[in-house]
């Protein structure tokens, strides 16, 4: 799309999906999907927890009248919408300029990402089909979301008791619930939970334990639930992205199993987990590079093959260590597996504990990628 003469900055900047939907004079749902299936100008700033979204008028007035996509009706813009933000553009001019100025000032303005031609697959209707109300498909992703870390850090606490100073306690749930929703800066609630642990170990009979115990419980918060918070933020810039981070693990479990189970002869890290192979952790890299990065590569089309292979290689042995680092854990705590919740496959953080390493790194990754941190 080229480039209109007159700056963005001058004309009016839409602020919600409602108000660019309002310029077009359709729904928010049908603007969204213009987005990805046609290069919707729609410009994103990343924040924390959130990806807020705006357009300029200009550019969705070049875009609207030049760039009409094979097979669908030309688009006329709402007169009457067009005539409501036209009467307060000269009103807003100034407000918008220096808003715009702060937020440059903060390396937060300008075009972030455009998700052109982002493909939409049998797997991302599972993660979001078209025909859900956004309320009941967002309280299903929040349930399952708190599911998977209420039941990870149940398992987290029951192992860090076994150290012998104390469960981290029922502080974790509410401390990390709210972190894994809250849309502010997170690291406050982090810095609440471990004032009030330190507080709270002040009544503990045994004083030697008054630091251990709070430190578990601030690790438990941060390791489970922060790394459940990065989910979201990945399911925010796209199904894909999350879907791409669980199968960087899942189907590189799958090749270290069968090849470290058939050709493993070097042990990997005997003294933690005496089954790994590094024969298998290769298999387990190539495995995810073909598969993950395949999947990555062609839904999220911008994702090029070299950054693709980089990305799923650097998070793969990531999720690897986090295998290593859990089973490290459990060895300490002298148990076998994290629990029973899964007969004969043990407990639900040995399925998701490289998981738990995968997606904080993809999600580092993207912010990289958008914002140039």
């Amino acid at each position: 799309m080229g480039s209109t003469e007159s700056s963005p900055r001058a004309n009016r900047r839409l602020d919600t999906w409602k108000e660019i939907g309002a310029f077009f004079g359709r729904d928010e749902r049908t603007v969204k999907r213009w987005e990805t299936t046609r290069g919707l100008p729609v410009h994103r700033v990343p924040g924390a927890g959130r990806a807020n979204v705006y357009a300029y008028t200009d550019e969705l007035a070049e875009w609207l009248h030049g760039a009409k996509i094979a097979g669908e009706q030309e688009i006329e813009p709402n007169p009457d919408a067009l005539s409501g933000m036209a009467a307060g553009a000269e009103a807003e001019a100034t407000a918008d300029t220096v808003a715009e100025t702060a937020a440059d000032a903060q390396g937060n303005a300008g075009f972030i990402d455009r998700r052109v031609g982002e493909r939409r697959s049998g797997t991302a209707r599972i993660l979001r089909p078209r025909n859900w109300p956004a309320g009941r498909y967002l309280a299903i992703l929040a349930a399952v979301l708190v599911a998977a870390a209420f039941l990870s850090y149940r398992e987290y606490d029951a192992i860090a008791a076994a150290y012998g100073f104390g469960a981290p306690g029922p502080l974790g749930y509410p401390a990390g619930a709210a972190l894994l929703f809250w849309r502010g800066d997170a690291w406050l609630i982090v810095v609440a939970a471990a004032l009030i642990a330190f507080a709270l170990a002040m009544r503990m009979d045994d004083l030697t334990k008054a630091l251990p115990r709070p430190a578990l419980l601030v690790t438990g918060i941060v390791y489970i639930f922060g790394a459940w918070k990065c989910a979201l933020g990945l399911h925010e810039l796209s199904p894909h992205w999350l879907m791409y981070a669980l199968l960087v693990s899942w189907v590189g479990d799958i090749g270290a199993y069968y090849v470290g189970r058939n050709f493993g002869r070097h042990r990997l890290a005997e003294r933690v987990s005496p089954k790994k192979s590094w024969e298998g952790a290769a298999a387990s890299v190539v495995t995810a590079i073909v598969i993950a990065g395949a999947y990555l590569v062609h839904f999220v089309p911008y994702v090029g093959i070299a950054e693709a292979i980089l990305l799923t290689a650097a998070a793969n042995a990531a999720g690897q260590l986090g295998d290593l680092c859990e089973s490290a854990m459990k060895r300490g705590a002298g148990v076998k597996d994290s629990g029973a919740i899964l007969p004969g496959h043990g407990g639900f953080l040995d399925r998701v504990d490289s998981t738990l390493f995968v997606m904080p790194l993809v999600y580092g990754w993207t912010l990289l990628r958008t914002q140039g941190l």
